[in-house]
Parts: structure tokens; C-alpha cells; sequence
């Protein structure tokens, strides 16, 4: 995921994207990424936050417009990351510095960056901005991070790393630590634990919730019980072992949809097809 993400960044910055705003929560990870880019590019990394001005130099500290001073300074090529940039109403000063700084950059061969979690852009912006956005840990690399503590059980390592997916490496690792703590509970448990510790975190950020899929599962079991590979492969007209082997492929994937079209949905029995 990395590897591909710095090519994009590469790519977006090539294709004359001065101004690129980086969606993550996880924001030492998005800057172990940018390094990755400046050091590929040969290129030097300054990284600004309110608190501690240009690489906590403490210039350019105390607000953004101060901020922006501060890389006017800078004339060599070079990428910028701006922690937290607020641009949004208040800040209409910083906005309009940025957009006037905006050929200056251009000319000098320079990249902003504006990374954080939520990145609500103006609207003097928007046509302004190159997107880019880096997932949450997927179950692969969840296994890799948890192997140092459940390598001698692989069934364990896989359960935990699904029931982990929606949370940040770091709250990742302290939750499976928490859950193996002890020996109040089995190990078993641990995968359980996790999810009802991720339930919570979810629930702490703004913007997001955990739903809970659990109620009427045992209607629906009931329901579906006759439905069997053979019972759709009749329907279908293919082999009931292909209907498992895809079965088994969804199941496993990290991220899964079923998508249908307006061809499906306009039918005469459209909604009868998609349930």
C-alpha cells in the first residue's frame, strides 16, 4: 500500500499539483510516506504545525498566516506538510496568502502538503487541490504487525486481524495488547475483546459510528437455510462448486462490495433480483 501511494504522490507532484491535501488519521504514517517521496525526489521535507513553526524551529509558530510567511522564505525546490491547517472560516487571511503564494511555489518547484484526518477546503481552494488519502491498515498488514504476538497461532492472528480492520496501527497494537493481558479471559476471547475496544473508538471520533449487525441473524439463518449451493446452482446453471469457491473468495476478501446497475434495478422484478 505504501509503495503505491508514493507513486501517486510522485505522479500527482510531476503532473504539477502544488497544493495536495492528505486525508489520514494516522499521521506519522502519512509523514513516513512523505519522507519516502522527498528522499526519492532529493528533495528536502519541512514540516510546520502551529505550535512549533517550520521543523519546530519555531518559525513561522502561532497561526498559519505565520506559517506561510515562513515558506515564502524558503527558495529552494522542497515539499512543505502543514499539521492541522485550519482553512476554514476565520482563517480567510491564511486562504487568500496561500492562493497569492500558490505561483510563487509553482516557479520554485515546491509541494504543499495539508495533512490531516479531516481536510474541510475552502472553496477559493477546491480546484486548487490534488487529493490524496491513506487507508486504514488492511487485514494483511494488521497480520504483520500482530505476528510479534501471536505467531504460534495463526488461527488467532487472522481472527484478530479482521476483527481489527477500522482502527489505526497504533490503536490496533494497544488494543490486542490490552486484550491479551491477564488471564481473566481466554485466548480465544481476544478477537471479541477487540471489537467491543474498537466499538468504542469508532464511536469516539467525530463523523463515525459502529453499527452492530449481530440483531436478526437468527431470522435471517432460518430464511436462508434451504439456500443452498445446489439450490442456486440450479438457478444459475453453473457448478455448485463454483458458487463456494466465490463464496469462499468474498468471505476472505479485505474489502468486499456487490454492485448492480440500473439494469437490475429498473427489471420488472429489480427488487426481487437484488434481495
Amino acid at each position: 500500500m505504501n509503495g503505491r501511494l508514493i507513486e501517486e504522490t510522485k505522479l500527482l507532484i510531476d503532473s504539477g499539483w502544488r497544493l495536495l491535501a492528505f486525508e489520514t488519521f494516522e499521521e506519522e504514517r502519512g509523514l513516513e510516506i512523505l519522507r519516502a517521496v522527498a528522499r526519492q525526489r532529493n528533495e528536502g521535507l519541512s514540516v510546520w504545525s502551529i505550535a512549533s513553526g517550520l521543523d519546530a524551529s519555531g518559525r513561522g509558530s502561532g497561526s498559519l498566516e505565520e506559517g506561510l510567511r515562513a515558506i515564502a522564505e524558503v527558495e529552494e525546490p522542497a515539499l512543505f506538510v502543514l499539521l492541522d491547517a485550519r482553512l476554514g472560516e476565520g482563517n480567510e487571511g491564511a486562504v487568500r496568502r496561500l492562493r497569492d503564494l500558490l505561483p510563487e511555489i509553482s516557479a520554485r518547484k515546491q509541494t504543499v502538503f495539508l495533512l490531516g484526518p479531516v481536510l474541510d477546503l475552502p472553496a477559493q481552494l477546491i480546484r486548487e487541490v490534488g487529493h490524496l488519502s491513506l487507508p486504514l491498515p488492511g487485514t494483511l498488514e494488521l497480520e504483520e504487525l500482530f505476528a510479534p504476538l501471536l505467531s504460534e497461532d495463526r488461527s488467532l492472528l487472522e481472527t484478530c486481524a479482521r476483527a481489527a480492520q477500522g482502527l489505526t496501527r497504533d490503536e490496533a497494537l494497544r488494543i490486542l495488547r490490552k486484550s491479551l493481558a491477564g488471564s481473566e479471559h481466554e485466548r480465544e476471547e481476544t478477537a471479541a475483546i477487540i471489537i467491543r475496544e474498537k466499538r468504542q473508538a469508532i464511536r469516539r471520533t467525530p463523523g463515525l459510528d459502529f453499527h452492530d449487525c449481530a440483531e436478526g441473524l437468527d431470522d435471517i439463518k432460518v430464511t436462508i437455510a434451504e439456500c443452498t449451493p445446489e439450490w442456486a446452482a440450479e438457478i444459475a446453471a453453473v457448478d455448485p462448486d463454483l458458487i463456494r469457491q466465490a463464496a469462499a473468495l468474498y468471505a476472505s476478501g479485505t474489502a468486499c462490495q456487490i454492485l448492480w446497475g440500473l439494469g437490475v434495478t429498473e427489471a420488472g422484478h429489480g427488487s426481487n433480483t437484488v434481495f
